[in-house]
């Protein structure tokens, strides 16, 4: 979860920045804009393939555990 919020402060960084060097305005984002970045973050996380073989697996669960 501490993961998605740092990619989602991150997303918010970049999009302001490219927004605001446009148009010289600072940009709020609403609540309604984070959920529907964070929606958008969820399904390609889901996309993500799951590991197949043995080492790919025993590679994810130590990455896991790194978190």
């Amino acid at each position: 979860m501490k993961k998605i919020h740092v990619l989602l402060g991150q997303i918010d960084g970049g999009i302001g920045q490219e927004n605001s060097s446009e148009s010289n305005e600072e940009i709020e984002f609403t609540p309604a804009m984070l959920t529907e970045m964070a929606g958008e973050l969820r399904k390609a996380l889901e996309q993500v393939p799951e590991p197949s073989t043995k080492e790919e697996k025993t590679a994810l669960k130590k990455k896991r555990k790194q978190l």
